[in-house]
């Protein structure tokens, strides 16, 4: 069975990588990106199957990335999770996407992205 491709895309390098550390230990396969633009270029180079996003960041915020993928045919099927320190919930909202706060569980993150792979 092909294991998920999960693109995170957070400007804070040690907090992605620790997220990616745990995904990869729930067996997922992860990739990173540092800000929108550069997970636009992510995607583009290869497909993932869920994106969990941080919602601001430089260059591009996960919101402005959302808006470039949900104008690209297949691209913008993705599954997407918003997450942000700041109560952004009516942003990710406003996109139709699941939101999580940081900090957040672990097990409570994984809960999220089952749901969505199984939309």
């Amino acid at each position: 069975m092909k294991r998920a491709l999960i693109l995170i895309v957070d400007d804070e390098v040690d907090i992605a990588e620790m997220i990616g550390a745990l995904l990869e230990m729930e067996d997922y396969e992860v990739a990173y990106a540092a800000n929108g633009r550069d997970g636009l270029d992510a995607v583009a180079r290869r497909r993932p199957d869920l994106i969990l996003t941080d919602v601001m960041m430089p260059l591009m915020t996960g919101p402005e990335m959302l808006a470039e993928l949900r104008g690209h045919g297949s691209h913008g099927e993705i599954p997407v999770i918003m997450m942000s320190a700041a109560n952004a919930a009516p942003v990710a909202e406003s996109w139709g996407v699941p939101f999580i706060m940081k900090p957040f569980r672990i097990e409570e993150l994984v809960s999220m992205i089952e749901a969505q792979l199984e939309r």
